[in-house]
């Protein structure tokens, strides 16, 4: 029989040990990507050392400034890598093969509309099988940095963010 804790008991602080060890290892999110790393690989796309399947962390101390020590985003469907080819940094996102999300961005990087100037859709790459779920493809797209980075300047450079969204959503239709 398991011991009852009494209510409002707090429960133990882990130590600064305990800490560090457990920023030494991948988050739960994180593990199929690892388990992904030797088929991309193949494919042409490596990811960051800390998803590599003989990954040891590269330090010894919390709140570290080391490339390794930064997890990957706040989703486990979502993931940056380099191109082998070329050595651009792209993103991979995790979608359902019937996604609405993938047949669009697929109509939107087809030939006819990418030779079109006035679309400012970003391209897909390329879409990967999901090694770990048959029912799920990799999507690589290019890696973007935010609309307001660097921060708009001058009036003018929000007028021509708008002008290019508008642009966009107009060639939709």
């Amino acid at each position: 029989m398991t011991a009852v804790k009494p209510a409002g008991e707090v429960p133990s602080q882990p130590t600064r040990e305990e800490l560090i060890e457990q920023t030494r290892q991948l988050f739960e999110d994180e593990i199929p990507w690892m388990k992904r790393h030797g088929y991309l690989l193949d494919c042409g796309y490596k990811l960051r050392p800390r998803y590599s399947p003989s990954w040891k962390a590269s330090w010894s101390e919390l709140l570290t400034e080391n490339e390794d020590s930064f997890p990957m985003s706040s989703h486990g469907y979502i993931m940056d890598a380099r191109r082998l080819s070329d050595d651009p940094t792209v993103m991979m996102k995790i979608v359902a093969r019937d996604a609405e999300e993938l047949i669009i961005t697929k109509f939107l990087s087809s030939e006819q509309l990418r030779s079109d100037i006035n679309n400012h859709c970003v391209s897909l790459l390329d879409i990967l099988d999901d090694p770990l779920d048959s029912e799920r493809c990799i999507m690589v797209l290019p890696l973007l940095r935010p609309a307001k980075n660097p921060p708009f300047a001058s009036v003018g450079d929000c007028v021509e963010f708008v002008e290019q969204l508008l642009k966009a959503s107009n060639s939709l239709v």
